[in-house]
């Protein structure tokens, strides 16, 4: 049985995170420095010639309309050659960036996350098996399994894999904790607001306006294969995917209770994890990834975290903010997860 303790960060800190910034991290981005310089001056460029391009093109169309009687005809050529000068420069810009982003991922990311303990960067996906058992999902055989930004390594006791995935149809972080012992049961932790489907429920209207559109025209078999797509699709949707003989389970957390829905197989069990420390921290970590759709499971000897958002995790290096500010960001978002496995850990454990 896992107890809870809370435990503090000593070498964690923002304060020793600041130091290894200014030794390690620094040096780098100013090796990144004349790159970025360079890729900010073509992004002006590129806006510059779509305002122009705007320009040029409001003043043609203006004297077409004004010579409607006129025999003047413009070339084609006249409207496409700024359309292509914008595509050339906006390929190669593109092409700049990517480059970019390469490099950033091959210089900082692994210094970055060695701040945390003995982390290795590279292919390093969370398999599907763990995740569908995981029970995280209504529909995981429709997801992309796109991965980027992976890490694996030690944390204390605990076998600790970070990756960043591609599921159903959104960006999502994925943290996997592996530890010592394992769980009697299953529990399962999902947002209350629904995150699953957005997509498939929006065909689920469409073909249910269609239905209706046939319907008017007396076809009476189409109707009825779509309405029963659009049912199959909407209870797909809404039917989360629940452990084998699980039952509900609540907290004494107003504010948890009100974010998320808890499933287990062992009440006994969910309330020695779900300690009021352990949901506070998970409160804080929602904070500090600035998402309100965080879901997790225990099972097996696992925890698996998934936090949703449409943003790309770990860029280091944006173009038009704070670099320090960027990565201290992620600091505190790995440091709020890694306050997670530590308050989950026994004593004789750390």
């Amino acid at each position: 049985m896992f107890m809870a303790k809370v435990k503090g960060y000593k070498d964690h800190s923002q304060q020793s995170f600041k130091k290894y910034y200014d030794k390690k991290l620094a040096p780098l981005y100013a090796e990144l420095l004349p790159n970025r310089k360079k890729l900010i001056e073509y992004i002006l460029l590129l806006s510059v010639l779509l305002m122009l391009d705007g320009i040029v093109l409001s003043l043609l169309f203006y004297d077409i309309i004004e010579m409607q009687l006129s025999s003047k005809i413009y070339p084609f050529f006249i409207f496409a050659i700024p359309q292509i000068i914008c595509f050339v420069v906006y390929s190669f810009i593109l092409g700049e960036t990517k480059q970019y982003k390469r490099k950033v991922k091959s210089l900082l990311i692994p210094k970055f996350i060695n701040f945390f303990g003995k982390f290795k960067y590279g292919n390093y996906p969370i398999s599907r098996e763990i995740i569908e058992k995981s029970s995280l999902f209504v529909m995981p055989e429709f997801r992309n399994y796109i991965f980027d930004d992976c890490f694996k390594g030690k944390y204390k006791s605990t076998v600790l894999h970070i990756a960043e995935e591609r599921l159903i149809f959104r960006t999502s972080l994925c943290v996997l904790v592996n530890f010592n012992k394992k769980f009697e049961g299953q529990t399962v932790v999902y947002s209350s607001k629904h995150d699953g489907g957005f997509y498939l429920l929006l065909l689920m209207v469409l073909l249910v306006c269609c239905s209706l559109v046939i319907m008017y025209f007396n076809i009476e078999t189409v109707p009825m294969f779509l309405l029963s797509w659009s049912a199959g699709i909407y209870f797909y949707c809404v039917d989360r995917k629940t452990p084998q003989k699980s039952s509900k389970a609540k907290t004494e957390s107003i504010d948890f209770s009100k974010r998320w829905k808890i499933e287990t197989t062992n009440q006994v069990e969910a309330r020695y994890i779900l300690t009021p420390a352990f949901m506070e921290q998970m409160i804080q970590t929602c904070k500090s990834f600035r998402s309100n759709n965080l879901n997790f499971s225990f099972f097996e000897n696992k925890l698996l975290i998934i936090i949703r958002s449409q943003k790309n995790w770990f860029e280091l290096a944006p173009f038009f903010s704070s670099n320090y500010q960027k990565a201290e960001e992620c600091f505190e978002q790995l440091n709020s997860i890694l306050s997670v496995i530590d308050i989950l850990l026994p004593d004789n454990e750390e």
